[in-house]
């Protein structure tokens, strides 16, 4: 599907703002993430991945398989990402704040929700494979400055 010239004409013509409105869109319409992580550099770099994000952490779920007796748990990554916007723009620098203090455990992610109201655009990724939250974690960490694992 990569390769479809009309699909990617599609896309182009969608205008996504971020990577983060395109990953959702390509999520919704089916795509396994193995096409998507092929799709989305054609669109964004990876210095644009970050850009504008307000905040972006990872939180994960462990859960025991049910069915079996092995002490085995199924681990459910989720992926949270608010972006500034004209309406929360002034705020920039209590975002930056707060990832440093983050990042520095001198707060915990548990606050977060608090700045999860700030942002009116906002995503959550459920079931990324940990293949993805890594590689999204090193761009991450090479553009953004702080990992969004904590």
């Amino acid at each position: 599907m990569i390769q479809d010239n009309e699909f990617i004409n599609i896309l182009k013509n969608k205008r996504f703002t971020n990577i983060w409105s395109m990953l959702q869109y390509l999520i919704d319409i089916g795509l396994n993430i193995d096409e998507i992580m092929k799709i989305i550099p054609e669109f964004f770099s990876e210095s644009d991945y970050f850009k504008d994000v307000a905040y972006a952490r990872v939180l994960g779920i462990s859960s025991k398989d049910e069915f079996s007796n092995s002490t085995i748990f199924d681990i459910e990554f989720i992926l949270f990402v608010g972006m500034i916007d004209e309406s929360n723009r002034k705020l920039c620098k209590l975002f930056n704040l707060y990832r440093t203090a983050v990042t520095s455990h001198t707060i915990y992610n548990d606050s977060q929700s608090d700045l999860d109201i700030l942002c009116k655009e906002r995503y959550e990724f459920k079931n990324l494979p940990s293949s993805t939250i890594d590689y999204l974690d090193n761009i991450a960490i090479k553009h953004y400055g702080h990992t969004i694992k904590n």
